[in-house]
């Protein structure tokens, strides 16, 4: 509700914007599904599936939503002005809350260039409080499913967690439907010497 009621303060309180805006934003989201169903007939195209929809109508109707947007945007240029402005301050608002240590690191670098900062009362606390805070994000564990004890698919699913996570705690939960139980090179596999800074548990 509250950011709601920012998007309408800061539109000027102008439903006309607001709702001209949501209708960029929709097609935005509908042009979503065949773009993803792409990239799936792309990068998984051994994924098993029950039904296939053929590559014609995929790239039709990424088509007819890009030839829609352009149609609004023709009729009304002001809209994409609000439209590109809102889509700029969600994609920096999301990025800054994926990537909080490296913005602490930040806050850390300029806060140690200073050394009047480290004598004052108020701020003397603040480079120990930022150390904390970036180990307390860094310990926030990651789960991951695995179904075998392959070396390959757990070096890329760690790979993922380090370079898209910021954490260095991991997880590892067994999703093995089979009788055979836990797979045998399981545990030797997890505990891969590559990666020293993560630390990685096995459930």
């Amino acid at each position: 509700m509250t950011f709601g009621g920012m998007l309408y303060a800061s539109a000027g309180v102008n439903l006309n914007v607001i709702s001209q805006m949501f209708s960029l934003v929709w097609l935005t989201v509908m042009s979503l599904f065949p773009l993803t169903l792409l990239l799936l007939k792309f990068n998984r195209g051994r994924l098993p599936r029950d039904t296939s929809t053929p590559l014609g109508v995929v790239i039709a109707a990424v088509a007819i939503s890009v030839v829609v947007f352009a149609g609004n945007v023709a009729v009304n240029p002001a809209t994409f002005g609000y439209f590109a402005a809102y889509l700029i301050g969600i994609v920096l608002l999301f990025t800054t809350t994926q990537n909080k240590i490296h913005l602490l690191r930040w806050v850390y670098w300029t806060y140690d260039q200073y050394p009047c900062l480290h004598s004052l009362s108020p701020t003397k606390t603040w480079g120990t409080k930022l150390v904390d805070l970036m180990a307390r994000l860094k310990r926030q564990p990651v789960c991951i499913l695995v179904k075998t004890d392959e070396i390959n698919h757990l070096f890329h699913m760690i790979m993922y967690v380090r370079n898209n996570e910021e954490t260095s705690c991991v997880k590892m939960v067994l999703f093995n439907e089979s009788e055979e139980g836990i797979p045998s090179e399981l545990e030797a596999n997890a505990k891969n010497e590559a990666f020293p800074e993560i630390t990685i548990d096995l459930f």
